[in-house]
């Protein structure tokens, strides 16, 4: 948000942020109370989206054949353009808007409570901020080789090829192949900022049309089929992700194979399952990676999921619950 925060500021555009620990039931009156007089606003916009309405959509957009419709509808890919900048006037010493660019009040905090980061100069180093360095990483994968120089604490931006520079093969070609190998540089982790709207669908899309002439492709056949084909949205809506779906949704709570399971109840075997001290190294190394790094490589995730449910049969919600606090 910070860097989101200066950019925006060059274009005389101020993004204004309220840190407010009160009562949440108090929010909105807080809102209205404090926040709104201060900023003499007269107009106040929301927007929700609950998951029962994402489920629909996205169960929509698969039996759309959306692939096939994008690439007959291609301006439905379009990104937004980027907002025009205001007037310089609005920055004016004593203007009504001088406050919103500078006030310390609005500023964007460190951390919020809950949430502290405390390796932040390491999380700085391994995931580097903003969309121009999203839209890097992304590059790498499409454009670069894998190199194991690459893998785990380090600045995925080291040895940066710029798109369109590559001699030779590449991550995004090999995908197919290797998507599901941990010990290989073969993610894009993209995930991240896509989960949280740094890049979006369109943008990754797009890219990945760009090395095939313009044309969507999807399936299995080559890394750029399985990439476009569902990749961005999974990761872009999904906010719980132990099985990659949306766990608390009423089809999957039905789902007879989940509904009549008897799960255990077992306080040491789900501690030594977040802790990576299973037994089983591939478990074990993959919930270090996530302890570490606040990710996990795809083929773990799934690994990881199906371990939790199927070998010690524990209830998938307590694997739930404790995910979204660590990648």
């Amino acid at each position: 948000m910070r860097d989101l925060q200066e950019i925006l500021k060059d274009k005389n555009i101020p993004l204004v942020v309220d840190t407010y620990t009160g009562n949440r039931f108090l929010l909105a009156q807080h809102l209205l109370d404090d926040v709104l007089p201060t900023l003499k606003a007269t107009h106040v916009f929301g927007n929700i989206e609950y998951e029962v309405d994402e489920l629909r959509r996205d169960v929509e957009t698969v039996k759309l054949e959306w692939a096939a419709y994008l690439n007959n509808n291609p301006e439905n890919l379009e990104e937004y353009p980027e907002p025009e900048p205001n007037d310089a006037s609005l920055r004016l010493e004593n203007s009504a808007f001088d406050a919103l660019f500078d006030d310390e009040r609005w500023a964007i905090p460190d951390e919020v409570n809950g949430f502290e980061c405390r390796d932040r100069e390491l999380m700085a180093k391994i995931w580097p901020e903003g969309t121009e360095k999203a839209l890097q990483v992304l590059d790498k994968f499409l454009s670069g080789q894998a190199r194991h120089e690459d893998l785990g604490l380090v600045d995925p931006l080291k040895q940066y090829i710029p798109e369109g520079q590559s001699d030779g093969a590449t991550r995004i070609k090999d995908y197919a192949s290797s998507r599901n190998s941990c010990d290989g540089n073969s993610s894009s982790r993209m995930s991240p900022y896509l989960a949280s709207g740094i890049v979006s669908a369109r943008m990754v899309l797009n890219k990945a049309r760009g090395l095939t002439n313009g044309k969507l492709e999807s399936g299995r056949d080559s890394g750029i089929g399985i990439v476009s084909m569902g990749r961005p949205f999974l990761e872009q809506f999904s906010d719980v992700q132990v099985g990659e779906i949306h766990m608390n949704t009423l089809p999957f709570l039905l789902s007879p194979c989940y509904s009549l399971s008897q799960w255990e109840t077992d306080e040491k075997k789900l501690q030594a399952w977040k802790d990576g001290m299973t037994g089983f190294p591939i478990v074990d190394a993959a919930q270090r990676q996530a302890s570490i790094m606040g990710w996990m490589h795809n083929r773990p995730r799934m690994i990881c999921a199906s371990f939790l449910v199927k070998d010690l049969m524990l209830d998938w919600r307590l694997g739930g619950e404790c995910t979204p606090t660590r990648v």
